[in-house]
């Protein structure tokens, strides 16, 4: 007796499609979530006394390539932008506003353009923020 096995192959094959068409998508979400909140890495390493002549002159992804890169990460209106070195690595720090009203820092490697890091600001950095803004209005009151 011969069995039929067509339906299992074509049920793997479907299965190894959808599988293989969102892998895609699924390594753009999970590069987002993964990121670290301060960079790890960086194509320039900097001495600590280095002066800020010479990081701008180190620094090869100038400012407006940080932001594009910045914002084509996280879209929302940039508010602040500085090379800056972060645990002894070049980088742009690229302030930002989400329009759901999160302010999101993104470090982006100096050299090279990547997005190496996401700090977040959640709810509770928001209300520490109030808070400390009320307190000084009531002193000066």
């Amino acid at each position: 007796m011969k069995l039929n096995k067509t339906p299992t192959r074509h049920l793997i094959l479907g299965a190894a499609l959808a599988l293989a068409s969102s892998g895609p998508l699924l390594a753009v979400a999970q590069s987002s979530s993964t990121l670290p909140d301060e960079p790890t890495r960086s194509s320039i390493t900097v001495n600590k006394h280095e002066s800020a002549g010479n990081l701008a002159k180190l620094a090869t992804f100038g400012q407006a390539q940080a932001i594009e890169a910045a914002t084509r990460h996280t879209p929302g209106k940039v508010t602040e932008t500085e090379l800056t070195v972060e645990n002894k690595f070049l980088v742009w720090e690229v302030k930002l506003v989400a329009d759901n009203g999160i302010v999101n820092e993104l470090y982006i490697d100096a050299g090279t353009g990547e997005v190496l890091a996401l700090d977040q600001e959640d709810e509770a950095d928001k209300g520490n923020h109030g808070e400390d803004n009320d307190s000084e209005e009531n002193e000066r009151s």
